[in-house]
């Protein structure tokens, strides 16, 4: 059984790849080439291992709209992770 470590970080890159609908039910996936993450306060920052990398990061359809994802734009936000290099934004 794997645990999870409940963790954050805020991250910077690039939006490479936008797929709606195609992460877990009720989620859309946005693909990103991490640049840098910084610590949360209070919570281990797991995407730093990710660094120079393409995340992907599940994202409710409606967070494309409000946070104006589109690709090739540059994305900072918090995220969580969940295992290898999947995300979900807060």
């Amino acid at each position: 059984m794997v645990s999870i470590i409940e963790n954050k970080a805020t991250i910077e890159g690039t939006i490479k790849a936008i797929h709606e609908n195609a992460g877990p039910q009720g989620y859309s996936q946005v693909e990103v080439a991490l640049q840098k993450s910084t610590d949360v306060e209070g919570y281990p920052n797991l995407a730093k291992a990710d660094e120079g990398s393409v995340i992907t990061i599940n994202v409710r359809p409606e967070q494309l709209k409000e946070e104006g994802i589109e690709e090739g734009s540059t994305l900072c936000t918090t995220v969580r992770k969940v295992f290898g290099q999947q995300y979900y934004m807060s």
